[in-house]
C-alpha cells in the first residue's frame, strides 16, 4: 500500500539529511543504517530508488567540499597501496555500493588502513563512488526502481540534503583519524555480520 504523500515526503526528507551526514562525516554507513530503517516502512526497491537520486544528487557538494579541503590541507604520511588490492577494494566496492548502497564499508577502512588523513579518507571515498553512482543510477532506472515520483522528491529535498552534507563535513574535521578508522571498522564489521545473520 502506498504511504500517503506528506510521511513519504517527511521520509525522503529525514533520509536526504540523514544520507548527507553520513557520506561526508564517515563516507560509509549509509547501506547499513538507512536502507534497513527505511525499509522498514516503504518497499526495498523505492528506497533504492531514493537513495540512489539522493547519492547522485549530493556528489557534486560533498566533492567540491572535499577537493577543497585537498586544496587547503596536506595530506599526513601514508603507506603505498598496491594495484592489484587498489583494483579489487574498487571493484568491491562498486558492487557493494550497487547491491545496498554500502561501498563504503569496504572503502573507507582500506584507505584509513593506508594512513590517511580523516579529510582524504572521505574525499578520496567520495570521489571514487560518483561513478558507481551513476552506473548504479541507470541500473535502477533500466529495473524501475527510479520513477519520476522518486526523482522528485529526491529533487525537492536537495536543501537537506546538502545541509546534511555540510554538517557531515564539519564533523569530520573534528573526528580524529584513529576514530574515523575505528567507525569505519565497526560498519564493516556490523556489515559482514548482517550479511552473515540474513
Amino acid at each position: 500500500m502506498p504511504l500517503p504523500d506528506l510521511i513519504e515526503t517527511l521520509l525522503a526528507a529525514a533520509a536526504a539529511l540523514i544520507l548527507g551526514v553520513l557520506k561526508t562525516a564517515l563516507d560509509g554507513g549509509i547501506g547499513l543504517t538507512l536502507t534497513p530503517l527505511l525499509s522498514l516502512v516503504m518497499p526495498p526497491s523505492t528506497v533504492l530508488g531514493l537513495l540512489g537520486c539522493q547519492m547522485v544528487l549530493s556528489d557534486p557538494m560533498s566533492i567540491y567540499l572535499y577537493c577543497l579541503a585537498a586544496l587547503l590541507r596536506v595530506p599526513r604520511g601514508h603507506s603505498q597501496a598496491s594495484a592489484p588490492a587498489g583494483v579489487a577494494v574498487g571493484l568491491g566496492a562498486g558492487i557493494a555500493s550497487i547491491v545496498a548502497n554500502s561501498g563504503g564499508i569496504i572503502l573507507g577502512p582500506y584507505l584509513a588502513g593506508l594512513g590517511l588523513g580523516t579529510a582524504v579518507v572521505v574525499g578520496t571515498g567520495q570521489a571514487v563512488v560518483v561513478c558507481a553512482n551513476l552506473l548504479k543510477l541507470m541500473a535502477y532506472g533500466a529495473i524501475g526502481f527510479i520513477t519520476w515520483h522518486l526523482a522528485l522528491l529526491a529533487v525537492i529535498t536537495t536543501p537537506l540534503l546538502y545541509v546534511g552534507t555540510s554538517l557531515g563535513y564539519r564533523l569530520n574535521a573534528r573526528i580524529p583519524r584513529r576514530a574515523l578508522a575505528l567507525a569505519l571498522i565497526v560498519i564493516a564489521v556490523a556489515g559482514g555480520l548482517k550479511l552473515l545473520l540474513a
